[in-house]
C-alpha cells in the first residue's frame, strides 16, 4: 500500500508539473534563433558572367574585293588602287576613329588641298553579326543609302579603302 501510495505520489507530481510548467520540461523543444531560420533559407545565386562582345575589325582588302565584285556586277570599271589615293584614305581613317568625324572635315581637309576631285565613303560598324557577313553588311549600308551609293555608281578611276578598328573609309579620285 506504500508503494501505492508513493506512485499516485509521483503520478500526481508529474500531473501537477505538466500543468504548471507545460510539457516543455518534459520534452523540451529545440530552441531556434530567427538569425538561423534567415540564413539557411537564404541562398545567394552564383553569378552567371556576361559574355562580351569581340570587337569587329574589320578588313579592308574584303571590303575592297566586295566593292570590285559589286562594280563589276553592275558593268562599271573596277578601280585602280594607287599610292597617293591610299594615302590619302589611311590619314583619313584617323580622323573618323579618334573623333568620331564627318564627312564636312573632309571637305575642310582635303577640298582644296589637291588639283584633283576627291570624294569619301566612310562607315562603322556597330553591329554584331556573322564574323563572315560584315565587310558586306557595310557594302550593303552604303548601297542603300542615296548618297553613298551615288558615289559607288559615279566612275571615279582610282579608290583606296582603309579600315581600322570598326570604321572603314573609301577615297575615291579623279586624275
Amino acid at each position: 500500500m506504500k508503494d501505492l501510495i508513493g506512485t499516485l505520489g509521483l503520478i500526481f507530481l508529474s500531473v501537477f508539473l505538466i500543468i504548471l510548467f507545460g510539457f516543455s520540461l518534459l520534452f523540451p523543444t529545440p530552441r531556434i534563433s530567427y538569425s538561423d531560420i534567415y540564413q539557411s533559407t537564404i541562398v545567394t545565386p552564383t553569378p552567371t558572367p556576361i559574355p562580351t562582345p569581340k570587337p569587329i575589325i574589320l578588313n579592308a582588302d574584303k571590303l575592297w574585293s566586295l566593292v570590285q565584285n559589286w562594280r563589276k556586277s553592275e558593268n562599271l570599271q573596277a578601280y585602280t588602287k594607287d599610292q597617293l589615293t591610299c594615302d590619302i584614305a589611311n590619314d583619313r581613317i584617323k580622323d573618323w576613329v579618334i573623333q568620331d568625324d564627318n564627312h564636312a572635315g573632309f571637305i575642310k581637309k582635303y577640298g582644296n588641298k589637291y588639283p584633283f576631285e576627291l570624294a569619301e565613303n566612310a562607315i562603322r560598324s556597330i553591329r554584331y553579326v556573322d564574323r563572315s557577313y560584315v565587310e558586306q553588311s557595310l557594302l550593303n549600308s552604303w548601297l542603300a543609302s542615296p548618297g553613298h551609293s551615288t558615289i559607288l555608281h559615279t566612275s571615279y578611276p582610282r579608290s583606296c579603302i582603309a579600315c581600322q578598328s570598326n570604321w572603314c573609309v573609301q577615297i575615291f579620285a579623279n586624275y
